[in-house]
């Protein structure tokens, strides 16, 4: 025996591989395991033994091993080869025809899911439509815990969620909420006294008394021409009454008295209408809805056509719009009235008498009509004109010819202010 200076021990006597064995002697020897080294209580585990590859090594009579179904147990073939399974799982080579479960298949599935094996389609699941299925599961992973409409509630991490309004028989109090099914404080506001002995003391404002005197009416209204009731009509829309005091709008087809019919009726007492305007008469005609009689100011009635006013009728007379000029009134063949001063067609030959003629004089005479005298004269004071040709005697003109002396010189086209109260 050696002992090396690394540590290393070697033994002469054993010239092969193997592990050191003592017998009860304490003499060691040098072999491989044989079944006296391994004790009974060594509790070797699976992973310390290698693969068996070798046929016969392991009889079946030292295993689990059957043809059996049973559970954690080695496969053993019968005598016929076969054996009992529940699920095998494996790649099938050639056609289980009585498996009932297999790999791969050629036909097509029917019930909930049909299609071929490539191309499956799942139709309903428990009853419900694909469709179904898939909107309910959009919906359930769209639920949230806010106050979403048209979503899955779903509480948050505390188990609230947000809500509007919650219609449900609420078990326990709930000292938050703003509605609950019974309560007992006392209402106050139009509504007063306990859950239990509830009064309407007032309705829109109207007291509980006035709210019910209304219902009474409203109950007791009727379509017959009953005093004091509210009118009601009857299934034709009609309602029987004394005197109906109201601006009429549409036709009354039958007798109304104080009402005149549009046809074959008598009015009295005054008809007043609307003063109306030139443009849209009071008093009009169909077709000519700018043509008629208007009274827009204060006591003078107007005649108007076409929007503009033709003739008044006022206190002070008549007044014709086109007359704009002082005159005699003529009428044509056709009855056109125009105005237009006395001219000698209006005379009839010989009905003018002298009497009827004024003074004629070449004198200065007020009143006389102007004649020449023999030399193709007369006098007067003023004569307002246009002058054409030079008046040599007179006092003023509209234009002269000569040139101004004085303060203001030059001629009458061409002024010159020289001095103005003395000054230059």
């Amino acid at each position: 025996m050696k002992i090396s200076s690394g540590g290393t021990i070697s033994i002469d006597g054993f010239t092969a591989a193997g592990v050191v064995h003592n017998d009860a002697s304490g003499n060691l020897s040098s072999s491989l395991i044989i079944n006296n080294d391994i004790s009974s209580s060594a509790a070797i585990t699976d992973s310390k033994l290698a693969t068996i590859s070798s046929a016969g090594k392991v009889a079946n009579s030292a295993t689990t091993a059957t043809n059996a179904n049973t559970a954690s147990a080695i496969v053993a073939r019968d005598s016929s080869g076969n054996f009992s399974a529940g699920t095998i799982t494996a790649n099938l080579s050639g056609n289980a025809t009585t498996a009932t479960t297999a790999t791969n298949f050629s036909g097509s599935l029917v019930g909930d899911v049909t299609g071929s094996q490539g191309a499956t389609v799942v139709s309903t699941v428990g009853g419900q439509t694909a469709s179904n299925v898939a909107a309910g599961t959009v919906l359930a992973n769209a639920a949230t815990n806010l106050d979403t409409v048209n979503t899955i509630v779903k509480r948050d991490s505390s188990g609230n969620f947000s809500a509007g309004t919650i219609t449900a028989s609420l078990s326990g109090n709930a000292t938050t909420a703003t509605t609950a099914t019974n309560f007992s404080g006392s209402l106050v506001g139009d509504v007063t006294g306990t859950q239990g002995a509830t009064v309407v003391s007032t309705v829109g404002g109207q007291t509980a008394a006035n709210v019910a005197a209304g219902t009474v009416l409203a109950n007791a209204a009727t379509s017959a021409d009953t005093a004091s009731t509210i009118v009601k009509r009857d299934s034709s829309g009609n309602f029987s009454a004394g005197t109906i005091s109201a601006a009429l709008i549409g036709n009354v087809t039958g007798s109304a008295s104080l009402n005149v019919l549009k046809a074959g009726d008598t009015m009295t007492g005054a008809l007043t209408l609307p003063a109306g305007t030139t443009a849209v008469p009071s008093l009009q005609f169909t077709g000519s809805t700018n043509t008629g009689i208007s009274a827009n100011t204060a006591n003078t009635l107007s005649f108007d056509t076409n929007g503009v006013e033709q003739l008044n009728i006022s206190s002070s007379g008549v007044t014709i719009d086109a007359f704009s000029t002082a005159g005699l009134i003529h009428n044509n063949s056709a009855g056109l009235l125009s105005s237009s001063l006395l001219v000698n067609a209006d005379i009839t030959p010989a009905t003018i008498t002298n009497a009827s003629l004024a003074t004629i004089s070449s004198s200065n005479v007020a009143g006389d009509i102007v004649v020449r005298d023999g030399s193709g004269n007369f006098s007067a004071g003023t004569i307002t004109a246009s002058l054409s040709g030079n008046a040599t005697t007179a006092t003023t003109a509209t234009n002269f010819s000569g040139s101004l002396v004085g303060d203001v010189t030059g001629t009458q086209g061409a002024t010159v202010v020289s001095t103005v109260g003395g000054q230059t």
